[in-house]
């Protein structure tokens, strides 16, 4: 086990996509992380989690959010793992990983803030809906597969300048702790503590560096979307969360050997597919 790891999972109203996520990692990564989801969902959707709970896929910490920003900020005082990963649950991991203790202890040196799963120097193209690419990851050193750069070079709306948000983004939890706190302490929503952090007017105060692997493996596949207010999402191969629940009551579940082999994008449009 991955005992330095822990994966915080933010779901709401979409079991069917948390499996989806959980099952790739089962599939992918070749030591697994410990898990704590915090989860919500409207009456309908009860039923999905339940079935999914009782598959026992992990040793998961479940936690029913009662305040999703708050119960966040208060498992940060929590956390017992050197290192967190925030993921939403639309997010899956479409090629293989192998992180272990150690490589983790190298990543992230004293300068490193933020190792990225879902980018990668084929992650070309910023805006899935216009197909807006962003500038070229360049001036990075490339140690056995891991690339480092200095993000501050980039805009704080381009992925290589972005090092905090909530699909497949890995930080010291001491740094997400600290920094979460002082800059966002009454953000009241994850999509605003995202501005917050990831705002010019706060780099001075971050680490410098960013890393990931050559090639993401991780991406973001938006079919539909649960915040308030929503978000656009593919409008091309979207999928209702009802939809997908029910399919997911029935013991359907995402066929994982038919997710694309190559992305273009941290967010990617990808036709799932069921099983």
């Amino acid at each position: 086990m991955l005992d330095n790891l822990t994966f915080l999972i933010f779901s709401r109203n979409r079991a069917f996509q948390l499996h989806s996520l959980l099952n790739s990692i089962k599939h992918q990564w070749l030591t697994y992380p410990r898990f704590h989801i915090l989860y919500s969902y409207t009456d309908e959707f009860k039923s999905g989690y339940d079935k999914l709970i009782d598959m026992k896929m992990f040793d998961i910490v479940w936690q029913k959010d009662t305040d999703l920003y708050t119960d966040f900020l208060k498992y940060l005082d929590i956390c017992k793992t050197k290192y967190i990963c925030m993921c939403s649950d639309d997010s899956i991991f479409y090629r293989p990983v192998n992180i272990t203790n150690d490589l983790l202890d190298k990543i992230f040196d004293e300068d490193t803030i933020c190792f990225n799963f879902r980018i990668g120097l084929n992650t070309i193209i910023q805006d899935y809906i216009y197909g807006t690419r962003q500038p070229n990851l360049t001036n990075y050193t490339n140690e056995n597969g891991i690339l480092s750069w200095n993000y501050k070079m980039y805009s704080d709306v381009h992925n290589y300048g972005y090092p905090f948000s909530c699909d497949g983004h890995c930080h010291l939890t001491s740094d997400l702790k600290y920094l979460s706190n002082k800059l966002a302490p009454n953000a009241g929503k994850i999509r605003h503590w995202e501005g917050l952090m990831n705002g010019s007017q706060n780099r001075h105060l971050i680490k410098n560096r960013m890393k990931c692997f050559e090639t993401s493996v991780l991406f973001n596949n938006p079919i539909n979307c649960v915040q308030i207010p929503p978000l656009y999402f593919s409008q091309t191969c979207g999928f209702s969360e009802k939809d997908l629940n029910n399919l997911f009551l029935t013991n359907k579940i995402l066929d994982l050997s038919k997710l694309p082999t190559e992305v273009n994008g941290a967010h990617y449009e990808h036709k799932i597919q069921i099983i």
